[in-house]
This record gives C-alpha cells, sequence and structure tokens, in this order.
C-alpha cells in the first residue's frame, strides 16, 4: 500500500474518532452533568461556554436552561450526522484501498499478439504511401492546369499590345538603363516598365511566337537575364501609357 494512502486512511480514522469522542462529550454533558461539574470544579473552572451552552460550576450540578439544553440536544444530533458522513468516508476509504491492493496482486492483461501488431504496421504504412501518391498526382494536375493556364491567359493578349520578354527587375530607372544597355548592343529595341515600385527591363514584341524565338537570345545578355520570360502586356500592365521615349508607366 502506497505512503500517501495510508496515511490518508489513518487520518480518516482520527477524526472518526475525534467526533466520536466529542459526541460523547455532549452525551454525558446532557445525562450526567453531575460529572462534568465536578470535573470542571476539581481543575477550578467555575465558568464555561461549550457550542454556545454557558454556565456555572457548582459543587453539585451545572446550572443549564431549557433552551440551552434544547440547543446542545440540536448540536449533539448534528454532531451524530458528522460522525455518520466520518464513518462512511473511512468505509469508503477502506474499501478502495482493498480494491487497489486486488488490482496490484492481479496478473497483467494479455498483451496483444505480435502478428497483429506488425499486420497492424503494414496497414498504416499502405494508407501513408497511398495519400503520398494521391497527394503527388494532385500537385502534378494542379501544377500541368496551372501551366496550361498561364499559356491561355498568354496567348489571348490583345494584339495592340503585344508581349513582352521580362528580363530585368530593379529599384531605380538608373539601374534598370544599365540593363537596357546590354539589350542596345545585342540588336534589341528595349524599354522600361514601371511597375508595382520596380522598373522592369523589357524587349517589346508585337507577336508571341516572335517573343518566344527571341527569349533564348535575351536570356543569355547576362546572369541576372538568365530567368527572363514572357509576359502579355495585356495581363501584366493593361493600362501602360508612355511617359518617355523608352519609359511606360503601368499605373
Amino acid at each position: 500500500m502506497p505512503a500517501r494512502d495510508t496515511v490518508d486512511l489513518w487520518k480518516s480514522v482520527f477524526d472518526l474518532l475525534r467526533a466520536v469522542s466529542i459526541t460523547a462529550l455532549i452525551f454525558v454533558f446532557l445525562v450526567k452533568p453531575v460529572w462534568i461539574n465536578h470535573g470542571l470544579a476539581a481543575i477550578g473552572v467555575t465558568e464555561f461556554d461549550l457550542w454556545g451552552l454557558k454556565g456555572k460550576t457548582t459543587i453539585v450540578e451545572v446550572a443549564a436552561t431549557a433552551s440551552e439544553q434544547a440547543a446542545a440536544i440540536a448540536t449533539m444530533k448534528g454532531q451524530i450526522e458528522t460522525n455518520a458522513k466520518l464513518l462512511d468516508a473511512v468505509t469508503k476509504e477502506r474499501d478502495e484501498w482493498k480494491a487497489r491492493a486486488q488490482a496490484s496482486a492481479a496478473p497483467p492483461p494479455a498483451t496483444t499478439p505480435i502478428a497483429e501488431i506488425q499486420q497492424a504496421l503494414t496497414a498504416s504504412r499502405m494508407a501513408v504511401a497511398s495519400a503520398v501518391k494521391t497527394a503527388d498526382a494532385t500537385s502534378q494536375v494542379l501544377s500541368s492546369n496551372a501551366a496550361t493556364i498561364a499559356a491561355a491567359q498568354s496567348a489571348v493578349s490583345d494584339e495592340g499590345l503585344g508581349w513582352v520578354v521580362l528580363f530585368g527587375s530593379d529599384a531605380s530607372e538608373q539601374d534598370a538603363r544599365n540593363e537596357t544597355a546590354k539589350a542596345k548592343a545585342a540588336g534589341f529595341t528595349p524599354r522600361i516598365y514601371h511597375n508595382r515600385g520596380r522598373y522592369r527591363s523589357a524587349v517589346w514584341f508585337s507577336q508571341l511566337p516572335a517573343a518566344r524565338s527571341a527569349l533564348p537570345a535575351i536570356q543569355a545578355l547576362s546572369p541576372t537575364a538568365s530567368g527572363a520570360y514572357v509576359q502579355g502586356v495585356a495581363s501584366w500592365c493593361p493600362q501602360a501609357r508612355q511617359t518617355k521615349a523608352d519609359v511606360w508607366e503601368c499605373g
């Protein structure tokens, strides 16, 4: 039995014994007040106050009124109920202690066969593998759809706005001009688009096939241009307006 359970059990027993003693003292006080009187007088106590019951000791008896006796009886009844509750608590504590003792002495439950555990693990691995396979397939479909949508959006760009090969992105117009100078040296007619706070270096084409054909050459202009790509102006900068000879504002 654990030390804590032992302490709790003895504490409950002590509370019960104390309550029983108090009840017995009240009972003796009501039935044989003379005994209490002689006891208090023997130790020199002349006045007392016990649970609201006041009195004075004399050589023969303890003075008590009818109302005080009634109050003492009510107090005793309450104490008896408390004793009954304590007795129930001690009994419950004893039964729980017995149950714990029996449980600790009982044989351990039978373990699950190893074969069943292995089967469960195998089923779990198969389920995870199937979920991963499904996720991969879904990702491939989404990627394919995204590429198709992008191509369709680029293909429907308005012929009047055309297409651009974007090959640079700088924080200032002067930095963008350093990029477009490389395109001019290669024979292109570059533009600068101011879009979303960035100055984008670009080469404009009226036809999509022409933009795609020039893409490799533009990507070879510089290391920063290696990531160049084709973009439809209608979807990327639909409200483009020219502010300088080679600068366009996207708004």
